[in-house]
């Protein structure tokens, strides 16, 4: 479902479980595609821009992400909401080391609540397809969890990081030539062990 959203752009938008079938080949299959979700390019990166800055633990990143998908940006108390927004969403990333996923589930969905009033009564509002698409996910991981009670917190988390690398590989454009790939490629290989070498 990452990969139909991020990479095809498009996904199931009602995948309850009278809407996925089993098939003797043992493959889980979406049917009865009446309501589909579509997300254009930028929301695309954008979503996937604040799945990975909250993963990092870099609330205000995140923040920056949701706020370019809402469709009213320019309110006079975005401080305030940013700040709120941003204990918020230091407590959501706390749950991810819940020993369990359906732990981090009982721990992040006050968390989720709160966050979602917050922008409400402040009248910011994702359009229709990024609700959609909130909401579809939230019903996939209900039945993965079901299918899969052990499930990792951290195992979706990588899920989200390799359809991430996927779409930015898949994203660049054809203008740049193979050399300037490799260099960024390098520049950013650099980037890492940099990192590495100073947390030694």
């Amino acid at each position: 479902m990452l990969e139909a959203s991020h990479i095809h752009g498009f996904f199931h938008a009602d995948p309850h479980p009278a809407n996925i079938i089993f098939t003797p080949e043992k493959e889980l299959v979406f049917i009865d595609f009446g309501i589909i979700g579509h997300l254009a390019k930028k929301e695309r990166v954008l979503i996937l821009r604040y799945f990975r800055t909250i993963m990092a633990g870099n609330a205000e990143g995140s923040f920056d992400s949701l706020l370019e998908l809402c469709s009213n940006k320019r309110l006079n108390n975005i401080g305030q909401i940013k700040k709120t927004y941003c204990v918020l969403a230091d407590q959501f990333v706390a749950t991810f080391n819940a020993k369990t996923y359906l732990d981090q589930q009982i721990k992040s969905g006050p968390i989720l609540t709160q966050t979602l009033r917050l922008m409400q009564s402040n009248g910011l509002k994702l359009p229709v397809s990024i609700v959609r698409y909130f909401k579809a996910f939230e019903t996939v991981e209900g039945l993965i969890f079901a299918l899969y009670p052990e499930l990792q917190i951290q195992d979706m988390l990588k899920e989200f990081r390799r359809v991430s690398i996927i779409n930015i590989i898949d994203s660049l454009p054809a203008k740049l030539n193979k050399k300037s790939i490799n260099s960024l490629m390098f520049k950013l290989i650099d980037s890492l062990e940099e990192k590495l070498l100073l947390d030694e």
